[in-house]
This record gives structure tokens, sequence and C-alpha cells, in this order.
């Protein structure tokens, strides 16, 4: 792998590989590689073969590689060190240039929403956080499983920035808010399963409700260079392997969302330059629900 080389015989030397492998998230990150994903791809072809056209988290790859069967949620939830190891690793991606938040916060207009309640789906709170820092016109409240730490909110941020716990396939707790923020959900779920955490929206958004759907925008063939492309698709197989999810075009979010209700109306996509991820808006025009008005 050239981790280390050898600059003259006998003598091991560092390489930047390795620099890189000396941090801890760099480090939790190659674990959980190893130990979760690998594993998974190489079943991902019988798992394929065993459950053909399956989109359910039980049968894949990752399923295949553990020997109860279990999905990554159900082997997380039982054991702390791995999920910690997990959580750590991921943790790398927000260091990259392209994952930064500054591409949410900067590129969709925020301010013209005026005094606006944003509910921060499947979050820890550091979009909420990163939002609130910005705009003072945001009250903010990030849904997560489990609950993010009150110690991550600055304190001067905690009367514009909650954290509650919060199942997603679950109806939306929180009622007639202005925006409903979805960030990097859907490329863990099947098509199924993101239809199901639209629909459980639904009830509580009123007339005008903005969704924002920010996810990995899956390239046309040829449309991108082929460095990028590749990187993408690899990525695609991956959540196939180990969640049966996926990464989508511009124009599978699009006939997703709608298909999860015809009431969401497709309104633009913002591809910011150098970002790993799109934009896309939608407003709710379907009925008027009773528990908004």
């Amino acid at each position: 792998m050239r981790v280390f080389h050898e600059p003259e015989p006998g003598m091991v030397a560092h390489t930047s590989a390795s620099k890189v492998l000396s941090h801890s998230a760099a480090n939790d990150w190659l674990h959980s590689g190893t130990r979760e994903m690998w594993p998974a791809a190489t079943k991902m072809t019988e798992a394929l073969k065993k459950w053909p056209a399956s989109e359910e988290p039980n049968e894949t790859g990752y399923s295949l590689s553990n020997d109860d069967g279990d999905t990554i949620y159900s082997v997380f939830a039982k054991d702390n060190e791995r999920a910690g190891q997990w959580v750590r690793g991921m943790a790398i991606f927000s260091q990259r240039p392209q994952f930064n938040l500054s591409f949410i916060t900067d590129y969709y207009d925020w301010e013209s929403l005026g005094h606006a309640q944003v509910i921060d789906i499947g979050s820890q709170g550091a979009l909420s956080v990163a939002l609130a820092k910005k705009f003072n016109n945001l009250q903010l409240i990030a849904q997560d499983g489990q609950k993010g730490r009150d110690d991550d909110i600055p304190e001067d941020l905690r009367d514009r920035v909650q954290l509650r716990v919060h199942d997603p396939f679950a109806p939306q707790s929180c009622v007639a808010a202005d925006v409903y923020s979805l960030r990097w959900m859907f490329h863990n779920w099947s098509d199924k399963y993101c239809i199901k955490i639209l629909q459980a929206l639904v009830p509580a958004l009123k007339p005008g409700a903005k969704v924002l759907v920010q996810e990995t925008l899956m390239p046309e063939p040829g449309t991108v260079a082929l460095w990028k492309e590749k990187n993408i698709r690899a990525t695609d197989l991956n959540m196939a392997a180990a969640f049966n999810g996926q990464e989508r075009t511009v124009a599978e979010l699009r006939s997703l969302v709608t298909k999860a209700d015809s009431g969401f109306a497709f309104q633009t996509v913002i591809e910011p330059e150098g970002s790993a991820f799109g934009i896309l808006e939608f407003t709710w025009q379907g009925p008027v629900n009773q528990n908004t008005d």
C-alpha cells in the first residue's frame, strides 16, 4: 500500500500517507472501512443473487457479512465500540473542503425567509449551529435518532438552537415550520424508505413550507471528469453493499420526492462549484393539513 518507504536499506521512513493515519479520525475511518465496508462489498454479489431488487436494509452484502444477519444500524446499536469508531471515522468528511457547511449556508437564500423556523432532520446540530451563527432570523431544531450533545451548542446560540430526538419514519413532531432540511440522508436508504421519510413529513407541512434535499448528485455518464464520476460511483456501490441505498441523479431525486406525494412541487436545484452536495428545493402545494391551521 506504500504507507511507508525505505529511503535506504534497513531504514523505514514515514510518508504523507502514514502521517494522515497518525490522526485518529483517519485511523478510525480506515478501521471502519476494513471492518464494515470491505466485508460487505465482498458479499454484495451474493446478496444480489439471493435478494434481487430488494429494498430492505437487512438484505445486503453487509447483512451476509455478519453472522447474525443484522443491518448496520442494528450492529451499531448493540456495539458501542464499533458505532463510535464509525462516527469518529465519518467525522473526517467534515474536514474535507467539499463537505464544508458554507456550501449550504452561503448558496441558499436563508435571509429571504424572514423570521423562520428550520427543522434540521437527521442532524446532531452542526448545520443548525452554522446557520444560527450567520442568520439571526432563524430558529432551528436539530433532530436525530439519538440526541446531540448540548455542550456542542455555543451558549450564546442555545436560545435559537434546540436538539431533539426524532425517528424520521415517525410523523413529524415539529408542525408548521417554514423549512425542513434533509441533508445526506437519502443515500442511506432505498426508494421505499426515502418515500416513508417524506410521507412522515406531510401531516406537519403548511402551505408553502420548503423541503430542502441535500445530496451528492450522481452525474449522467460522461458529463464530469472520469476521476470524479469514478469516486461517486464507488460511493454508490458502497451504499448499496451496506444499506441497500444509492446515490441519485437530479431526475431520480425529483421523481422520488414527487412519488412520495404529488403535493411536493420542485422549485430549483443549486449546485455550488466545488461542493460534494447539490440542494434541491421543493415547496408544499398539497392540501392544507388540519395540524397546521
